[in-house]
């Protein structure tokens, strides 16, 4: 048999469940692969003093390489538990998601489970690895695969011996409307914080061509799910797990008007009690009955990429739209009583101080309320960002504390974990608290 196993190791947001390993487990459930997971990042949470659980929460993304030694020293037990997983599934084929925060407990997981059961494959995906390709060839003697990009028909193909490369560059040949809808039932629910809420899906890339954004580049094409899937999938889910409030993981609902239409009109005969949130982007054509459709449909709130309050940031960035058209279109989510947050990016290559206070100052100008993330521009060799002669990071992490201690100063919310997530290690003022 082929029984493979999924580890998610901490620190990740104890929230809801990871949904692109849920659609993995579904799609290898379907082709009679018994699939097993281990949700360790839950345990560790689970452990920890209740003040270590109030800073995991407020502060994960900050956690240090040495903090993930210092776990794995208080509680051997973790890994003993591993172990006797291993064992008592008889995993052939083990899974582990690498991202951002995880990065570090995940190499040593393998390190360990290398140790102990050399015959496991290991296969490591998710956005980490993306972002890490050029190191990938150094860790090929502890990770047998490396799947980039859309993992199902990639880890099926692992798992059935049909593929031989080791970097394998994922590409569903099924299309999405067509892939089974993950049922969690691997998934601990009541384990995690939001017992009532679930992550879901309409829609896979994005039609923006934003310079810095390597997110786009994981899939090759837009593909979306029919209203009605989507319509059945809540009914499902609002029946057998009593869930009352989705989460949307695309990277903008909105990018075919249509279509989003044709999804609000459909969520608007959702059941009372029943809510959402998602990601949009800012455009100049929806028409102003959208936004009362979106308010309608049952939306909590929605998360909006911003980035920059000065056209010629805007510009430089690519972000498709101008300051007006940034103004017209949040005027008109607030004049429906739609609540959003804004994403910030500051020292972006060719930003000057002045483009930076038209940003701090727009904010202030709109009557913004909530700013969810601020972030420095951090290079990548994926992204299409010209570096100009000059460009400082560190003037980046200055420029991120003075335009919190502006929000602080105006009253504008932070939502504490999502600033300076992006930067390893990197420790915030305590205007943040």
């Amino acid at each position: 048999m082929y029984e493979t196993g999924f580890v998610i190791t901490p620190p990740l947001l104890p929230t809801r469940p990871l949904l692109g390993i849920a659609y993995i487990i579904e799609f290898l459930k379907e082709k009679n692969i018994p699939v097993y997971l281990f949700d360790l990042n839950l345990l560790v949470y689970n452990k920890l003093p209740t003040e270590q659980k109030k800073l995991f929460i407020k502060d994960f993304f900050h956690f240090t390489p040495q903090w993930f030694y210092a776990i794995l020293t208080r509680y051997p037990s973790l890994f003993i538990t591993i172990k006797e997983w291993i064992r008592k599934y008889n995993i052939k084929f083990l899974g582990i998601p690498f991202y951002h925060t995880n990065y570090y407990f995940s190499l040593e997981l393998i390190k360990f489970i290398k140790k102990y059961f050399p015959q496991i494959v290991v296969i490591s995906g998710g956005p980490e690895i993306f972002y890490r390709q050029q190191y990938l060839n150094s860790l090929s003697d502890l990770i047998d695969y490396f799947v980039i990009g859309e993992g199902e028909e990639a880890i099926y193909n692992i798992i059935t011996g049909k593929e031989k490369k080791n970097i394998i560059y994922g590409d569903n040949k099924i299309e999405f409307h067509k892939l089974p809808f993950p049922k969690f039932d691997e998934f601990p629910l009541k384990l995690y914080l939001r017992k009532n809420s679930l992550p879901i899906i309409f829609s896979k890339g994005c039609i923006r061509k934003c310079k810095f954004c390597t997110e786009r580049k994981l899939f090759k094409k837009v593909e979306f799910k029919t209203p009605e899937q989507i319509y059945d999938e809540i009914m499902f889910y609002y029946r057998k797990y009593n869930t009352t409030w989705f989460v949307f993981y695309d990277s903008c609902l909105n990018q075919n008007i249509e279509k989003f239409e044709k999804l609000l009109k459909r969520l608007v005969n959702l059941p009372e009690g029943i809510v959402w949130e998602g990601q949009i982007v800012i455009r100049n054509d929806m028409d102003k009955s959208i936004f009362n459709l979106i308010k309608k449909s049952h939306c909590i709130n929605l998360f909006i990429g911003l980035e920059s309050g000065d056209d010629e940031v805007l510009k430089f960035m690519r972000k498709g739209f101008t300051v007006k058209v940034a103004e017209n279109f949040i005027k008109n989510l607030q004049k429906n009583n739609i609540n959003f947050e804004l994403s910030i990016i500051v020292n972006y290559p060719g930003e000057q101080i002045k483009n930076l206070m038209n940003t701090l100052n727009f904010l202030k100008k709109n009557n913004l309320k909530r700013v969810a993330q601020i972030n420095p521009y951090i290079p990548s060799i994926y992204d299409e960002v010209e570096i100009v002669q000059g460009f400082n990071f560190y003037e980046g992490i200055r420029r991120m504390k003075s335009s919190l201690e502006f929000l602080k100063e105006n009253e504008i919310k932070i939502l504490r974990p999502y600033i300076g997530n992006l930067v390893d290690g990197f420790k915030y003022l305590d205007i943040c608290s």
